[in-house]
């Protein structure tokens, strides 16, 4: 499947582009790694409830969502998982808190 990707992408692209994605397919998904570019959210600082907080800043649709992809593990603050419903997630002004929601999705929070 890999190289397939790569010489798809060459064939569209450059082979330097094809190497590119590559190392950044491996880098993410086999290394789990953060990416590159991450989307930044602006925040009012304080104590936030984290299913609260997924749901304001669009990681999740609704509280019950984040809930329940909290219980089951998939919510990761500073790359640290977060199993306990209730947490309380303290943001001050200035402070920056890397969420993740699942594999795929990330979102720089950032106290306002």
């Amino acid at each position: 499947k890999a190289g397939l990707a790569k010489r798809v992408i060459s064939d569209f692209h450059t082979d330097a582009a094809a190497d590119e994605a590559e190392a950044e397919f491996v880098r993410r998904f086999r290394n789990k790694e953060t990416p590159d570019e991450v989307e930044e959210r602006v925040v009012s600082p304080g104590s936030w409830d984290l299913a609260q907080l997924l749901t304001t800043v669009g990681l999740t649709d609704s509280k019950a969502e984040a809930r329940r992809l909290i219980q089951q593990g998939g919510v990761r603050i500073g790359g640290e998982r977060q199993s306990v419903v209730g947490v309380t997630v303290k943001i001050d002004s200035g402070d920056v808190a890397l969420l993740q929601v699942g594999k795929r999705r990330f979102l720089r929070v950032r106290g306002a």
